[in-house]
């Protein structure tokens, strides 16, 4: 499960045209060029880590280059990684009473601005967000940065229709 939250007031319907969405987005021109430079600018990553929580590392001098998947691709692209829309940690966020982060973790500001800085739809930029943080609700798992880079490399290459 990831930070994504899905509206209680939203209908299974709602939720099913979001997917739809999604899969004509991805197929897209424009989506297959988003997903060709994101393998590009995962395999260009000086290690195979990805972060989650954060779009780049918050100080942290033992890793620099430490990045999400949207953090890879703004420096693929030499896009300036803003401050005010930074992911923030879950793991600095108190739990509400049922152990749980709080609903609110800026996603839409970071769609926002993916969507405007690096040429791609809010949908695709919710869904590169919702792939690399997935494991972020079970955030005492032991995947690495290493594992999520594994597995974010395989859901990009997957969707990439290597005919267009």
């Amino acid at each position: 499960m990831s930070r994504v939250v899905y509206d209680d007031e939203a209908t299974w319907l709602d939720h099913g045209r979001w997917e739809h969405n999604l899969r004509r987005t991805i197929k897209s021109k424009r989506g297959q060029q988003v997903l060709r430079d994101l393998r590009a600018a995962l395999l260009a990553l000086p290690a195979p880590r990805l972060i989650d929580g954060y779009m780049l590392a918050p100080s942290d001098p033992g890793c620099p280059d430490d990045v999400c998947l949207l953090g890879a691709l703004a420096r693929s692209q030499r896009v300036p990684l803003p401050v005010g829309v930074m992911h923030d940690s879950l793991r600095e966020q108190p739990l509400d009473r049922w152990g749980l982060p709080p609903e609110r973790w800026a996603i839409d500001e970071t769609a926002e601005w993916a969507s405007a800085a690096m040429g791609m739809s809010r949908t695709l930029a919710w869904a590169l967000i919702e792939v690399n943080d997935e494991n972020v609700w079970a955030w005492r798992t032991t995947e690495t940065p290493e594992q999520r880079y594994r597995r974010v490399l395989g859901w990009v290459t997957e969707r990439i229709e290597e005919d267009q």
